[in-house]
Protein backbone atom coordinates (compact mmCIF):
# COMPACT_ATOMS: atom_id res chain seq x y z
CA UNK A 1 0.00 0.00 0.00
CA UNK A 2 1.37 3.29 -0.89
CA UNK A 3 1.25 6.18 1.49
CA UNK A 4 0.71 9.01 -0.84
CA UNK A 5 -2.82 8.32 -2.43
CA UNK A 6 -4.88 10.96 -2.51
CA UNK A 7 -8.33 9.67 -3.95
CA UNK A 8 -8.47 7.11 -1.36
CA UNK A 9 -8.27 6.50 2.25
CA UNK A 10 -4.61 6.26 2.70
CA UNK A 11 -2.37 4.64 5.60
CA UNK A 12 -2.11 8.76 7.01
CA UNK A 13 -5.93 8.67 7.73
CA UNK A 14 -5.27 5.31 9.88
CA UNK A 15 -2.95 7.92 11.99
CA UNK A 16 -5.02 10.35 11.92
CA UNK A 17 -3.08 12.36 9.08
CA UNK A 18 -4.39 14.24 6.60
CA UNK A 19 -5.60 11.55 3.66
CA UNK A 20 -4.91 14.46 0.98
CA UNK A 21 -1.98 16.95 0.93
CA UNK A 22 -4.08 19.43 -0.46
CA UNK A 23 -6.61 19.61 2.84
CA UNK A 24 -4.39 22.86 4.00
CA UNK A 25 -6.47 22.66 6.87
CA UNK A 26 -5.78 18.84 8.03
CA UNK A 27 -2.12 20.46 7.55
CA UNK A 28 -2.42 23.15 9.88
CA UNK A 29 -3.73 21.10 12.54
CA UNK A 30 -0.77 18.92 12.69
CA UNK A 31 1.18 19.12 15.61
CA UNK A 32 4.88 20.62 14.69
CA UNK A 33 6.65 17.18 15.59
CA UNK A 34 4.69 15.26 13.36
CA UNK A 35 5.10 17.71 10.61
CA UNK A 36 8.76 17.43 10.63
CA UNK A 37 8.61 13.60 10.97
CA UNK A 38 6.40 13.47 7.54
CA UNK A 39 8.52 16.05 5.99
CA UNK A 40 11.69 13.94 6.49
CA UNK A 41 9.86 10.90 5.52
CA UNK A 42 8.27 12.21 2.38
CA UNK A 43 11.64 13.48 1.43
CA UNK A 44 13.65 10.14 2.15
CA UNK A 45 11.07 8.65 -0.37
CA UNK A 46 11.41 11.42 -2.68
CA UNK A 47 15.29 11.04 -2.70
CA UNK A 48 14.86 7.03 -3.27
CA UNK A 49 15.28 5.50 -6.93
CA UNK A 50 11.68 5.03 -7.15
CA UNK A 51 9.52 7.75 -5.54
CA UNK A 52 6.26 6.92 -5.20
CA UNK A 53 3.12 9.08 -7.33
CA UNK A 54 2.58 11.39 -5.49
CA UNK A 55 5.55 12.12 -3.34
CA UNK A 56 5.93 15.48 -4.79
CA UNK A 57 2.65 16.67 -4.25
CA UNK A 58 2.61 15.66 -0.35
CA UNK A 59 6.19 17.25 -0.09
CA UNK A 60 4.96 21.14 -2.07
CA UNK A 61 2.05 20.51 0.61
CA UNK A 62 4.41 20.20 3.46
CA UNK A 63 6.68 22.11 2.47
CA UNK A 64 3.98 24.95 2.14
CA UNK A 65 2.78 24.75 5.74
CA UNK A 66 6.52 25.36 6.60
CA UNK A 67 6.23 28.49 4.86
CA UNK A 68 3.55 29.38 6.51
CA UNK A 69 4.46 28.36 9.94
CA UNK A 70 7.75 30.05 9.70
CA UNK A 71 9.10 33.64 9.32
CA UNK A 72 11.96 34.58 6.26
CA UNK A 73 14.92 33.40 8.41
CA UNK A 74 13.16 29.80 8.78
CA UNK A 75 12.38 31.04 12.90
CA UNK A 76 8.68 30.11 14.03
CA UNK A 77 6.29 32.33 13.75
CA UNK A 78 4.89 33.96 16.98
CA UNK A 79 1.14 33.92 17.16
CA UNK A 80 -0.58 37.13 18.85
CA UNK A 81 -2.20 35.98 21.48
CA UNK A 82 -4.58 38.40 23.09
CA UNK A 83 -6.27 37.73 26.28
CA UNK A 84 -10.04 39.06 26.47
CA UNK A 85 -11.36 41.00 23.93
CA UNK A 86 -9.76 42.26 21.06
CA UNK A 87 -11.34 45.60 21.12
CA UNK A 88 -10.51 47.46 24.58
CA UNK A 89 -12.93 50.24 24.00
CA UNK A 90 -16.01 50.94 25.72
CA UNK A 91 -18.93 50.47 24.14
Amino acid sequence: MTLFRTRHASAFSLLDLPADPLDVQALAALPQRTLLSLTDRVYRQLDSGHPPAYALEWYSALAGEWARRTDIDGHPKHQAHHGGMENHEEM
